[in-house]
């Protein structure tokens, strides 16, 4: 019993950070996060890791999230493959992307790439979206563990991305959640 009292304490206190952070996150001006987005997405072509990553994971953005898509786009017109996921029943696949890729509204209202799912096994990079972030990796994200179970079985790196608004002393952990090794803020590099 004391497990259980734990574990929801623990989900509780996530379910509280994620709706404060989720309002921090909103209250932005638009043109803020915009711009904010792509200073993140400068500063991820800016890594090592990136520049040498033949294939990367990004994703779509939705609502108040760090848009991505400037990253994929550089990455794509350097030579190296992009890939975005898409979720299919509990779990995400991995779906090829290029200039061409048609999105439709898919799990959630959120854009995903139409394609064929792909192994991913050659991933070098996962941009990982959140809704908050500590300095030591750990994530909160929507509390479905899509992400949780996509990184559990991959030793890929794992990049977070943030608005500052969204970085906090602490969060709490339990043994399904799966953190990130770099998080990049418009400001920062925290390596984890």
């Amino acid at each position: 019993m004391a497990a259980d009292a734990s574990d929801k304490t623990v989900a509780k206190a996530k379910a509280t950070i994620r709706r404060a952070v989720l309002a921090r996150r909103t209250a932005m001006d638009p043109t803020v996060r915009h711009a904010h987005s792509a200073a993140i997405c400068a500063r991820l072509l800016g890594l090592r890791e990136v520049d040498d990553a033949a294939h990367v994971l990004a994703y779509r953005a939705t609502g108040s999230e760090v848009d991505v898509d400037a990253l994929a786009a550089a990455v794509r017109a350097r030579g190296s493959r992009t890939s975005y996921p898409r979720v299919d029943g509990k779990h995400l696949v991995v779906i090829a992307v290029d200039d061409t890729t048609a999105f439709v509204p898919g799990y959630r209202a959120i854009d995903e790439p139409v394609g064929e799912p792909q192994p991913g096994d050659d991933l070098d990079v996962i941009v990982v979206p959140g809704v908050a972030f500590d300095l030591r990796g750990h994530r909160i994200g929507h509390g479905l563990g899509f992400y949780d179970r996509f990184l559990a079985s991959r030793t890929t790196l794992r990049i977070g991305v943030a608005f500052d608004e969204q970085i906090i002393d602490g969060i709490p952990v339990e043994p399904f959640d799966a953190s990130v090794d770099l998080v990049v803020t418009p400001t920062r590099t925290i390596r984890v």
